[in-house]
């Protein structure tokens, strides 16, 4: 029989608050070689989930630059649902 080696992905990265706004961003890990990016943000003050939306969209887009943040966020709201 094959024995199976257990599979360790390490995220390592750093956390930054900016207004109401908690970001953390960390790269990727699979056996010391970098896979990928991962970028984590949280809105605290929000009172329900409709606030937040709109208020997402918009600290992605000044923040990050991307234009297509509204399709990205609708695309994946739709999947999780």
């Amino acid at each position: 029989l094959f024995e199976r080696k257990q599979l360790q992905i390490e995220c390592i990265g750093s956390a930054y608050k900016i207004g109401d706004f908690q970001v953390k961003i960390g790269a990727v890990t699979h056996n010391s070689s970098n896979r990928g990016l991962i970028t984590e943000i949280s809105y605290s003050s929000a009172n329900n989930n409709k606030d937040t939306y709109g208020v997402m969209i918009e600290f992605i887009q000044s923040v990050f630059g991307w234009t297509n943040t509204n399709e990205m966020i609708t695309n994946l709201v739709r999947r999780k649902q």
